[in-house]
């Protein structure tokens, strides 16, 4: 039974398409598909007994994919363009205006398909990027917050043990390199920064 209260007639194919045809005019291409769907069923069976049927299955295909365009259904919409191509090429010459019509019509559905696939990998690729980032972000963050914690660690046991810190000498710098006698003088200076440190360290 139809949404419309109507019984579906079983060997009544014209009055099933006709049902889908309303349901499209109506917005409701669901169930207009179901329609097709069936009227198509239905014309197959009777294509055991009737040989000059494959227009009208193809014209039921036609109506069924007009509805799957309006759903924006690109996929099932391309099965059912290449029905009717299929079906009309076999009975009609090339140029008739009937197999053009199919012809653009599955055309459209494959640029259509084209589009969303490719737009839905394109926002997926740039999530990805995204998702990578924001990961990235985090982790530089916690190491931020982990050198901080150490930091302040360290400042605290060097107030405790009140252990003096003595300032780096400056350095300067040139464009050219030092020589080889002021390099090993400014060595010798943190040399000897750090073996004061650890002498006052052992006197605590």
């Amino acid at each position: 039974v139809s949404s419309f209260g109507l019984a579906l007639p079983l060997g009544d194919a014209k009055r099933v398409s006709s049902f889908g045809l309303a349901c499209s005019d109506a917005g409701q291409h669901d169930l207009a598909i179901r329609f097709f769907e069936r009227a198509v069923r239905i014309l197959k069976r009777e294509q055991m007994f009737q040989n000059d049927l494959d227009l009208d299955i193809a014209n039921v295909y036609s109506f069924k994919a007009a509805a799957q365009f309006a759903l924006q259904d690109w996929d099932a919409a391309i099965l059912s363009c290449k029905e009717v191509v299929d079906i009309r090429l076999d009975v009609l010459q090339e140029e008739d205006p009937r197999v053009v019509g199919a012809l653009e019509d599955l055309c459209s559905a494959m640029e259509q398909s084209d589009v969303v696939k490719r737009l839905s990998f394109d926002s997926a690729h740039f999530d990805e990027r995204d998702n990578d980032m924001k990961n990235l972000e985090a982790v530089i963050q916690q190491d931020i917050k982990q050198v901080w914690s150490f930091e302040e660690e360290f400042e605290k046991d060097m107030n405790e043990h009140k252990v003096p810190l003595k300032p780096l000498p400056r350095i300067r710098h040139s464009r050219s390199y030092q020589s080889s006698s002021s390099t090993s003088s400014t060595t010798s200076e943190i040399e000897d920064i750090f073996r004061d440190f650890h002498a006052d360290l052992k006197n605590i």
